[in-house]
C-alpha cells in the first residue's frame, strides 16, 4: 500500500510538473511576443556592456537598485549643498549600476547641462558641466539603450538649444568653442567620403579603431614593423595621440608610399573625429546626400546628426515628432546662419554665420515630410513663418527670383496671404523693419551681411548709387539694433561695423566669381589710392595754412 501510494504521488507530481511546465512555456512564448512586438527590454539583461558593468549586475543583482537609489538621494544633497564636482562621478556609477534604466541619465545629463551649469559665472566651466552631461548621454546611457528616444532628443536640443539659440548669455561662447574645436579636429572641408571609404561600416558604437588598423596594416608586416622600428610610436594608441599633436601624419613618418600615407591621414582623422565627437563619417555622408552639404562646424548639423540617429533607433511604436521637429527647425537654421563668417576665436563676444542657400528646398520638403509622418500641422505653420524669413534674407542677399518664387509660394500656403495685394518689395520693406526691431543678434547679423554683400554686388557691376542706398542702410540697421539694445555695450554680441564689412569682402572676395573677385579688389585698391591722394591733399593745405617756424 506504501509502495502504491508513493508511485501515485510522484505519478501526480510528474503530472503537475509537466502542466506547470507547460503553462510556463505558453507564459514565456507569450511575453516573448510581447518584448519583441511592443520592443521592451529586460532590465537584467544588458547588451554592449564592458565586463564590469556585467560583473556588477550578477553580482548585486537586484541590490542594485538600492544601491543607486541611495546614490540618487546622494546626488540629490550633494547638488542642495552646491557641491557638483562629486556629482559627475555619483551621476556615472549611478548609470553602470542601472544601465538600462535611461530616466536617470536622461535627468543627469540635463541637470549637468542646464542647471549646474548656469550657477558658474565663468564661461568655460559653463562648457565643461555641458560636455559632461553629452558625454554621460552619448558615451553611457546611449550605449545601453540604444532604442530610447529621449536619449537622441535630449542630445539633439542639447546642440540646438544651448549652443545653436540665444537662451544662454554664453551662448556666443558655446558658438566660437564649438567652431574652434571642430575646426581643430575635423577641419573647414573635411573629406567624408573618403574617410567612410577606409573604415568598416558600424550601426552605434561598436567599432574597433586598433583591430581595423591592423587589418589594413598588420602588426607582423613590413609597414607597421618599419613604423616601430624608426620612430617612437610602439603602439596603435601612441601613433593616433601623435597623429592629433601634429594634427597630421607625424614628419617622422615620411617613408610611407603616397597610398598608404593617404588612407594612413583619412583612418586617422575618422578616429580623432569619432574620439571627440562620436560622429560616423558613414552616417555623415548619407546626412549630407540627404539635406545637402552641411558646415559640421555647426551645433545645427550636430543637432540633425542625432536626431536622425533617434529615427533610425527609434522602437516602430515611439513617436518620432520631437525627432523630426528638431531636423525641421535644425535645417531653418541651418539655411538662416550655415556658413560661419566672422568668429572670436581671442574674446568670444561675438559669431557672424551668414546663409547656406542651397538647403532652401530641402528644408522646405522637411517640413512637409514632418507633417505626413505627424499629420501635425504645426509642421506647416512653421514652414510659413520659416518662408518669410527666407523671403527677407534671398531679397536682401540680391537673390530676387529666388524670393519672388518663395514670395508666390507663401501667399499659395499661409491663409492670411492669399488675398494680400503687397508687392515682393512692399513684402521686404514691412517685415525687414519688424525683424530689426525684434532682432537677436543672429538674425541682425545675417541681415546686414545680406546688405554688404548686395551692396559689394551692385558696387562691381557700376550701379554706386544703389550700392551707396544700401551702404546707408547697413548703417541705419546697425545704429538702430544698437539703439534698440542700448543696454548692451557696444561692439558685445555684435562686432564693429568696419570688422564686418571687411570679413564680407574678405569673403565675396574668395567665393564671387573670378571677374567679379577681380574686379572688387581693383575697385578697393582705387578706392584706397584716392582716399590716400585726398589725405595727401589735406595735410598740404593744413602744411600751407600752419605758420612758418619763428613767426
Amino acid at each position: 500500500m506504501t509502495k502504491i501510494k508513493t508511485i501515485t504521488t510522484y505519478t501526480v507530481l510528474i503530472i503537475v510538473s509537466l502542466m506547470m511546465m507547460f503553462g510556463i512555456s505558453r507564459i514565456e512564448n507569450s511575453l516573448d511576443k510581447d518584448v519583441k512586438e511592443y520592443h521592451l527590454r529586460f532590465t537584467g539583461e544588458i547588451k554592449n556592456a564592458p565586463a564590469f558593468i556585467t560583473f556588477t549586475t550578477v553580482a548585486l543583482g537586484s541590490f542594485r537598485g538600492v544601491l543607486a537609489d541611495i546614490l540618487w538621494l546622494r546626488q540629490m544633497a550633494l547638488k542642495d549643498q552646491g557641491s557638483y564636482f562629486e556629482m559627475v562621478q555619483l551621476a556615472s556609477w549611478i548609470t553602470k549600476l542601472q544601465p538600462q534604466f535611461a530616466g536617470s541619465a536622461v535627468y543627469l545629463g540635463w541637470e549637468m547641462a542646464y542647471n549646474l551649469s548656469v550657477t558658474c559665472s565663468n564661461f568655460e566651466d559653463r562648457w565643461r558641466w555641458i560636455q559632461e552631461g553629452i558625454k554621460l548621454l552619448r558615451d553611457e546611457a546611449m550605449i545601453y539603450n540604444p532604442e530610447d528616444v529621449d536619449i537622441y532628443v535630449d542630445l539633439a536640443k542639447l546642440y540646438f538649444l544651448k549652443f545653436g539659440n540665444v537662451f544662454d548669455d554664453a551662448h556666443l561662447f558655446y558658438k566660437n568653442k564649438l567652431f574652434m574645436e571642430t575646426s581643430r579636429v575635423i577641419g573647414a572641408n573635411p573629406n567624408w567620403e573618403a574617410m567612410a571609404n577606409v573604415i568598416p561600416w558600424f550601426r552605434l558604437m561598436d567599432w574597433n579603431e586598433e583591430k581595423s588598423f591592423f587589418e589594413k596594416f598588420p602588426q607582423n608586416g613590413s609597414v607597421w614593423q618599419e613604423i616601430t622600428a624608426k620612430t617612437p610610436y610602439k603602439s596603435f594608441q601612441e601613433l593616433l595621440e601623435a597623429y592629433t599633436k601634429a594634427d597630421g601624419i607625424p614628419a617622422s613618418i615620411d617613408f610611407l608610399s603616397k597610398e598608404d600615407s593617404e588612407w594612413m591621414n583619412y583612418f586617422l582623422r575618422a578616429c580623432w573625429i569619432w574620439n571627440t565627437f562620436k560622429l560616423n563619417p558613414h552616417r555623415v555622408v548619407a546626412i549630407n546626400k540627404e539635406y545637402g552639404d552641411l558646415d559640421w562646424r555647426t551645433p545645427e548639423a550636430f543637432a540633425i546628426y542625432w536626431a536622425k540617429l533617434g529615427i533610425e533607433f527609434r522602437p516602430p511604436n515611439q513617436t518620432r515628432r520631437q525627432l523630426d521637429n528638431v531636423i525641421a527647425i535644425s535645417l531653418q537654421e541651418s539655411f538662416r546662419h550655415g556658413r560661419p563668417l566672422l568668429t572670436d576665436p581671442e574674446n568670444m563676444v561675438y559669431f557672424i554665420a551668414v546663409p547656406n542657400f542651397s538647403m532652401l528646398e530641402r528644408t522646405l520638403k522637411s517640413a512637409e515630410e514632418g507633417y505626413e509622418n505627424n499629420k501635425d500641422e504645426s509642421f506647416l505653420l512653421s514652414r510659413n513663418y520659416f518662408l518669410r524669413d527666407a523671403i527677407v534674407l534671398l531679397y536682401s542677399y540680391g537673390q530676387t527670383s529666388e524670393a519672388q518664387r518663395m514670395f508666390d509660394l507663401l501667399k499659395e500656403t499661409d491663409v492670411g496671404m492669399k488675398d494680400s495685394t503687397l508687392t515682393l518689395k512692399q513684402f521686404y520693406d514691412l517685415n525687414v523693419y519688424d525683424m530689426i526691431e525684434f532682432a537677436t543678434v543672429k538674425e541682425i547679423g545675417e541681415l546686414m551681411v545680406g546688405t554688404i554683400y548686395c551692396a559689394l554686388h551692385y558696387w562691381v557691376l557700376g550701379d554706386q548709387n544703389r550700392a551707396m542706398e544700401l551702404e546707408k542702410s547697413l548703417n541705419w540697421m546697425y545704429n538702430k539694433y544698437l539703439e534698440d539694445n542700448s543696454i548692451r555695450v557696444s561692439g558685445v554680441e555684435l562686432p564693429p561695423l568696419e570688422v564686418l564689412y571687411a570679413a564680407v569682402v574678405d569673403n565675396f572676395i574668395k567665393t564671387a566669381p573670378p571677374q567679379l573677385a577681380k574686379r572688387l579688389e581693383q575697385l578697393i585698391k582705387v578706392n584706397a589710392e584716392q582716399q590716400k591722394a585726398r589725405e595727401n591733399e589735406a595735410r598740404k593745405i593744413e602744411e600751407a595754412k600752419s605758420p612758418l617756424p619763428g613767426m
